[in-house]
């Protein structure tokens, strides 16, 4: 049975910073495993800090909700449009990465998004026959030690997040059925229309349900708006 050592436990060994040990193990070949011992790649940190991002924007889109007139087109401009964009540029740049591993990568230059890997790998565990290979002396656990991967009890999905899902799996079905359909027409759609509502009945913003499916869209005809550009340079 595998037996696992957390990275700051690895870190305290060394007595080295935690970009120290990204730069000096991760990416070099130590493999990070999530919870469960699967190897963690790459591109699964970047889909979880989008994740984290999506969440927020479903939280200031129910904001905006109890707000009218001016002060909601406020809102919406300061909060929420700048965090699609966000999310936007944050997938295309997981779209570079999506088959790195991580002897192949290199930290982000977005500070957010960098600090968000390293607490990530930090705080992944490593298969304590892969660390001995990098170190010269045994890694003392803080915890009980793991002969076994850890089993975690996956965590419930709100409401938007399984609105989400359903609209995703209903528009990929009918983008299969007919690929020349814009996204605009997509989200007009009544299947769509219908599995985008909230709790208390009334439908998420246009620009919500466009973020959920418009990665899956094989319609790239002209007059699509052009995507931003982020600082995040792969490596």
């Amino acid at each position: 049975m595998t037996a696992y050592v957390l990275g700051k436990d690895v870190m305290a060994s060394l007595k080295i910073l935690a970009f120290e040990f990204v730069r000096n193990y991760v990416l070099k070949g130590l493999t990070p495993r999530t919870n469960e011992g699967n190897p963690y790649p790459p591109a699964q940190v970047v889909y979880d800090f989008i994740a984290r991002l999506e969440r927020e924007l479903a939280n200031r889109d129910e904001q905006a909700w109890n707000l009218t007139g001016l002060k909601r087109e406020e809102y919406v401009a300061s909060q929420i449009e700048p965090l699609q964009d966000r999310i936007q540029n944050y997938r295309s740049y997981l779209d570079c990465i999506q088959d790195y591993a991580w002897s192949e990568f290199g930290l982000p230059h977005d500070y957010e998004l960098a600090a968000s890997f390293i607490e990530t790998l930090v705080n992944s565990h490593y298969a304590k026959e892969e660390v001995a290979r990098f170190l010269p002396w045994p890694v003392k656990s803080s915890a009980a030690p793991q002969n076994s991967p850890i089993q975690s009890k996956p965590s419930k999905l709100s409401h938007s997040q399984k609105c989400k899902v359903n609209c995703r799996k209903i528009a990929r079905s009918l983008w299969e059925h007919d690929p020349l359909l814009t996204i605009k027409e997509m989200i007009k759609k009544p299947e769509i229309i219908e599995h985008s509502k909230k709790l208390n009945g009334l439908p998420f913003s246009e620009s919500m349900v466009r973020n959920w499916i418009s990665c899956l869209c094989p319609n790239r005809r002209p007059g699509r708006r052009a995507r931003k550009t982020l600082a995040i340079n792969p490596p």
